[in-house]
């Protein structure tokens, strides 16, 4: 498989963007499994493993993207407008929302149990 010498910076992040959108609802079908009840002890090792690499898959990408967005600004390719700030700020807030819920039905799983 051939690289190309020079790739369109828009197709690069628009892929990249990509990339991270797929990763996400992954991430959060592992949590809401996890989430869901009590599982084998198997289980939730491959979910825990399947989390940790979700996640490092998302920071690496979320790398990629900083720094081919970084390398556009530098270049003066300032077409697509990018807020990591923002992306940040909303992937945080879903993540808590998700751990929020995780929270909630443990504690209300535990009192059906008393």
């Amino acid at each position: 498989m051939q690289m190309e010498a020079q790739a369109d910076p828009a197709v690069i992040v628009s892929r990249l963007q990509s990339a991270i959108a797929r990763v996400l609802p992954a991430i959060e079908a592992t949590i809401a499994r996890l989430a869901a009840g009590p599982q084998h002890p198997r289980e939730m090792e491959q979910a825990g493993r399947t989390l940790s690499a979700l996640t490092r898959t998302l920071r690496e990408l979320n790398a990629l993207l900083s720094q081919h967005q970084a390398h556009s600004v530098d270049s003066g390719d300032n077409d697509i407008p990018q807020d990591m700030d923002a992306f940040r700020y909303e992937l945080s807030q879903r993540l808590t929302a998700i751990i929020d819920e995780m929270v909630r039905k443990d504690e209300e799983a535990k009192a059906q149990e008393t």
